[in-house]
């Protein structure tokens, strides 16, 4: 089997790695650890041995190499801690990736407001894990359990909860907006979301990324009204609120 997945990443990299609208490979989606009979040793030495195959195969065609990432589903982490040093730490690994899902708020969304608010809180959770310098971005979310139950969002309640839920993973101090799963029909975003998205590409802009060290900084701000809901990270010279 890993000469298999071996063989298929080699024929990915060797006839597409030297396309420009390549970002980056996810060497697993969603790693089980039932695959290595749930223990992190096993899957460690599985990342290592195919990372280091996968980037030997793109130095020799293109003398470089895509990042990498591996992505597992994010509820699982809660009853399998000690995946967070194969997805969030392991050394072979240029940036985190997991996939943000909960039950009651982003998975069933009853509104626009609590699915973003536990987004910013996912990640940061999942930045307080981090090796200094480390991105993160949340890379599959959406509205699965209603859809699983026959029902898709209405069209203006899902661009709000697709725009609320973007911002917030941005300033919590993810990277971007995150990678929305469309859970529609037909299965891709709606024209709202594009334009959200537009607008975040407007916004970046304005902030020297290249030169921003950004922390979560929500426990930090202080509120002159239980009104208002704040997100924020930042460092010392820049901030996103």
């Amino acid at each position: 089997m890993r000469a298999a997945i071996k063989n298929r990443l080699s024929f990915a990299a060797e006839r597409w790695g030297g396309s420009g609208v390549l970002f980056a490979w996810d060497l697993w989606n969603k790693l089980p650890p039932a695959k290595a009979a749930h223990h992190a040793a096993g899957l460690a030495e599985f990342i290592h041995d195919v990372s280091q195959h996968l980037r030997t195969v793109e130095t020799r065609c293109y003398r470089r190499a895509h990042l990498q990432t591996l992505s597992v589903f994010g509820p699982i982490l809660r009853v399998n801690p000690g995946l967070g040093d194969l997805v969030f730490r392991h050394p072979d690994l240029d940036f985190a990736t997991s996939h943000f899902y909960d039950a009651a708020t982003i998975s069933r969304p009853q509104n626009a407001l609590d699915p973003a608010l536990h987004t910013a809180e996912l990640v940061r959770q999942v930045l307080a894990q981090l090796p200094a310098n480390r991105p993160f971005f949340d890379s599959e979310h959406g509205p699965l359990d209603t859809f699983k139950g026959g029902r898709q969002l209405p069209e203006a309640f899902d661009d709000e909860y697709f725009r609320c839920m973007q911002w917030a993973h941005l300033a919590a101090g993810g990277v971007g907006g995150g990678l929305r799963w469309p859970y529609r029909y037909p299965h891709v975003l709606t024209h709202g979301m594009r334009a959200a998205q537009r607008s975040l590409a407007g916004f970046i802009e304005l902030l020297n990324w290249a030169q921003f060290q950004r922390h979560n900084l929500t426990a930090q701000m202080r509120l002159s009204t239980a009104a208002v809901r704040c997100v924020a990270c930042g460092d010392g010279y820049q901030a996103v609120v």
